[in-house]
């Protein structure tokens, strides 16, 4: 992989006290964070109070952008009025960029979701040349407008848009991931339940993301890229694996699927400009999920 060996000297990261900054600022040491927030991890950190406003970086030195800013609450933001919508996934990486469009940049990494496509008529798995439907809910309009908007900024240097499957990995605060709530209530109550085993969705262990984002930011290329593992995974699968390592029963309540039965990406074109490949397997990412979730607290 591209990034192999790579520190992350030269980078800026946008977001860095979130579940994917802090997995990329963690593998890569040298990467400064900018933002609200100071991140977990050690790395050097510039306070950055709005992304309208970024005076505190002009004596820093970089060339490279990853921006996670955003928010993975997508449930919450289809009922949110528009505009909250907008202020999460359309304001952050325009005003970035807009900020920086003079700098001479290699590369701005964003995010994207790859809910955004149409299941309904997309062959899987999916491409990034796959039919899309942002017009279902509010938070699919605001990622694909961040998406349009984000293109008039590649006259200026390499734009890449990164559309996200299903993260998972360990996480100390609330997440809404079908993984992550499964871990929370198997600690806090002894068992856990699914609403349906039955659907089947494309999952990535954060490390491995990080990765891919690290390295889509050394490949210095415009466009949509799916990060996807590929596999499609039922979540029957997922409730069995944690159920067995955590000793306890995960139920199913039976419920009608919802959206899709299947869907998964093709990382294909990721792969191919980068070199990827994921690192771990699912059984390994959910068995150090568990096990840091397992951990005990001090």
């Amino acid at each position: 992989m591209i990034a192999d060996g790579w520190r992350g000297e030269g980078t800026v990261l946008f977001g860095g006290s979130g579940f994917v900054g802090t997995a990329i600022l963690r593998q890569f040491p040298e990467m400064i964070s900018a933002g609200r927030r100071a991140p977990a991890a050690p790395n050097r950190h510039v306070a950055v109070q709005d992304l309208g406003e970024l005076a505190a970086l002009h004596g820093v030195s970089f060339d490279r952008v990853i921006c996670c800013a955003g928010t993975s609450r997508h449930v919450e933001l289809m009922e949110q009025p528009m505009e909250a919508a907008l202020a999460a996934h359309l304001v952050p990486s325009v005003r970035a960029l807009e900020q920086l469009r003079e700098r001479r940049l290699r590369s701005f990494v964003r995010l994207s979701t790859v809910l955004l496509y149409d299941e309904t008529r997309a062959p899987m798995p999916v491409e990034e040349v796959s039919p899309i439907d942002p017009y279902r809910n509010r938070y699919l309009m605001s990622q694909y407008l961040g998406e349009e908007a984000s293109r008039f900024y590649e006259r200026y240097f390499p734009v890449t848009t990164v559309r996200l499957c299903n993260l998972f990995g360990p996480w100390p605060g609330e997440r809404t991931d079908i993984i992550h709530e499964v871990v929370t209530q198997l600690r806090r109550d002894g068992r856990a339940w699914v609403r349906t085993r039955i659907p089947e969705r494309d999952f990535v262990f954060v490390d491995d993301a990080a990765r891919a984002l690290a390295a889509a930011a050394l490949a210095e290329r415009s466009g949509v890229f799916n990060l996807g593992s590929g596999e499609p995974v039922a979540i029957g699968r997922i409730a069995d694996c944690l159920s067995a390592l955590s000793g306890c029963a995960v139920d199913s309540r039976e419920e009608p699927v919802r959206g899709a039965e299947r869907i998964w990406v093709n990382s294909a074109k990721l792969r191919e400009a980068t070199g990827w490949a994921p690192a771990h397997t699912l059984d390994e990412g959910l068995a150090k999920t568990w096990g840091a979730a397992d951990a005990p607290r001090h």
